[in-house]
């Protein structure tokens, strides 16, 4: 019973069942890490990652109840949408989808001071509003999943066509 309403027991089954189809789908996305470490990638993938990392994976499901505490909201996100969100993000960790990666990012003396500034600004909004700009940030990380497949996209048509052009010209 949460604040005197009864609870479908039926309900707390389907998350908790969820909740298990996430952990398989982040135990799934691990291995496929752990198998591919010693494998060879095409030069256009050291900017992604294979599937959401696990990690993100776990700040993307988390999203809708930050905003929730955040907004100092009288009602708790629906389960649905955390139905939802845990399935659709235990998919996205176990998928083969390219998500992009900061591992590899180079930022240019010329930019560095942008670059600072940005992070400072974030640093001072998380001691400003924690929750709020954990959850924002949390929904832009949310939105860079189909541009990481756009970006990636024309990455991999650049090289293919370099290096098709390579193997052609003598």
């Amino acid at each position: 019973m949460a604040d005197g309403v009864p609870v479908n027991p039926a309900l707390i089954r389907i998350v908790l069942g969820c909740a298990l189809f996430y952990a398989m789908c982040d135990c799934f996305r691990l291995a496929r890490f752990n198998t591919m470490l010693e494998q060879e990638t095409a030069p256009y993938w050291k900017h992604f990652f294979t599937g959401v990392p696990a990690p993100g994976g776990c700040w993307m499901v988390l999203t809708p109840a930050m905003i929730s505490i955040a907004l100092d909201l009288k009602w708790s996100p629906s389960p649905y949408l955390g139905i939802f969100m845990l399935l659709f993000i235990g998919c996205l960790m176990a998928s083969r989808l390219p998500t992009i990666s900061l591992k590899a990012v180079h930022i240019q003396r010329k930019w560095l001071p942008f670059t600072l500034a940005a992070l400072l600004l974030l640093i001072a909004f998380m001691a400003a509003n924690f929750w709020l700009t954990l959850g924002v940030v949390g929904f832009l990380y949310i939105l860079t999943v189909p541009i990481s497949g756009w970006v990636y996209l024309r990455v991999r048509k650049r090289y293919l066509r370099e290096h098709a052009n390579a193997t052609v010209s003598p």
